[in-house]
């Protein structure tokens, strides 16, 4: 017994050891230009809101490729029963600001154009929030490139967030909801126009949401309370 306890404690020591050194060797290589500064390094003003060199509603998708690189997924997303359609996007696995993370976003865009390119797609799966995606195949991106950022988002891929984090790297007075029947906790910034989800349980990866300061009543904090988000008291007080 006591052999294998030791055998045990050697294997732990050798994986924590090639972790530290060997965690350069999965991380992917740098796709964008430019250094960008880490996730809670936030630009705002009560119009603007600028995170990894990217101004929502001014930067386009071509500027995103050249900051993040170009492993991009771009999709369309429709509701199920509204029949309304958002063009969505993220760069897969890059570094963003020292970090490996994966960088959803959304575009603005138009009728005219979602039904030009609808033409070419067909429904490929379900999302877990039941809306139909239509994957658009690379070749058609570059149609794309003109098109502004709206939102983006910033989830990380090798560290986790918890409330201490967020606390520190944001400020210590955000409002804080959770979602209906104890679901994902909200620590909400409005004047900096970030959202910072965590799973209750602890199942899902957290997310950091960048949204306008100006936009944010309409598409952060009023959906949430349309939905039965309730206040919920913050931990490390």
């Amino acid at each position: 017994m006591k052999k294998n306890i030791i055998g045990i404690i050697g294997v732990l020591i050798f994986i924590s050891v090639f972790a530290y050194f060997g965690q350069n060797l999965f991380m992917p290589p740098k796709q964008g230009n430019i250094e960008t500064k880490p996730f809670w390094i936030v630009e705002t003003t009560p119009e603007k809101l600028t995170v990894f060199n990217i101004t929502l509603n001014e930067s386009n998708l071509e500027d995103l490729i050249f900051v993040l690189g170009n492993r991009l997924s771009l999709s369309i997303f429709e509701d199920a029963g509204s029949n309304q359609k958002q063009l969505e996007g993220y760069i897969r696995e890059t570094d963003v600001g020292g970090f490996t993370a994966r960088v959803p976003f959304t575009l603005q865009t138009s009728d005219a154009q979602i039904e030009e390119i609808m033409t070419f797609l067909t429904a490929s799966k379900k999302s877990t929030s039941k809306r139909t995606i239509y994957e658009i195949p690379e070749e058609f991106h570059a149609r794309f490139y003109g098109n502004i950022i709206e939102t983006i988002a910033f989830i990380p891929m090798a560290v986790s967030l918890d409330e201490t984090v967020i606390l520190g790297r944001f400020g210590e007075n955000p409002i804080k909801l959770q979602e209906k029947d104890k679901g994902a906790f909200h620590y909400l910034y409005p004047e900096k126009g970030v959202d910072v989800s965590l799973d209750a349980k602890g199942e899902y990866q957290s997310v950091v949401q960048y949204i306008s300061p100006n936009e944010f009543e309409e598409k952060v904090l009023a959906p949430l309370r349309d939905n039965d988000a309730e206040e919920a008291p913050l931990l490390q007080r």
